[in-house]
């Protein structure tokens, strides 16, 4: 899911993947990333979003504040195959490296089906993510068809990725049956057990 300093250790390589997986994901699908057009307006879908809160989680290492998530639906009832949004408040900025470092690791893990994509994809990831400080809003919102926005702040579209692939495994990572960090998923989603998100690749 990343910091600017040195460690080492099982509590540390988890820091780095839970930190950075966040922003990496977004250009996973390098491929098929895209504008976001007038159809898909990022702005209104996160403006109808925002008041419709689920759940909430904040994440700690040691001593220190990492970032926050919320999780929000229509009528604050998730379902993963329709529209909703996952946005994060970042407590530290991020190296662009550990971004592209953890994207790699995890989306590798949950089984993404092109990994020559992801290894190809280092270079941009540390070219795009080299500005998330302290206070920075990233928000991810599945559409109603499939897709995947991304809006920094509110207001700062990150651009779309329809990929087909793509919604199923980034928001497995916060959100599956096989997210690393189930007391952190368990909030998100309200406290509530997890019944209509089933995430499984496409194809299978």
């Amino acid at each position: 899911m990343v910091l600017m300093w040195v460690g080492c250790g099982a509590g540390l390589m988890r820091f780095w993947y839970f930190l950075g997986i966040f922003l990496g994901g977004i250009w996973v699908a390098f491929g098929f990333a895209y504008p976001v057009s007038a159809s898909t307006n990022y702005q209104v879908s996160y403006r109808q979003l925002k008041p419709q809160q689920v759940g909430t989680a904040d994440y700690r290492f040691l001593f220190w504040d990492v970032f926050s998530a919320a999780l929000y639906a229509p009528k604050k009832q998730f379902a993963a195959d329709r529209k909703f949004m996952l946005e994060l408040t970042y407590q530290r900025p991020l190296t662009a490296s550990g971004v592209a470092d953890a994207t790699i690791t995890e989306m590798q893990r949950l089984g993404y089906p092109d990994a020559a994509t992801l290894e190809a994809l280092r270079p941009k990831l540390e070219e795009m993510f080299a500005d998330i400080k302290k206070g920075t809003r990233i928000a991810a919102i599945r559409t109603a068809d499939g897709a995947t926005l991304f809006v920094r702040d509110g207001q700062r579209k990150l651009g779309s990725i329809r990929n087909p692939h793509f919604a199923q495994y980034f928001f497995q990572i916060w959100l599956g049956e096989d997210a690393k960090d189930q007391d952190f998923r368990r909030k998100l989603l309200g406290n509530k057990p997890m019944q209509q998100a089933r995430y499984q690749p496409v194809g299978r």
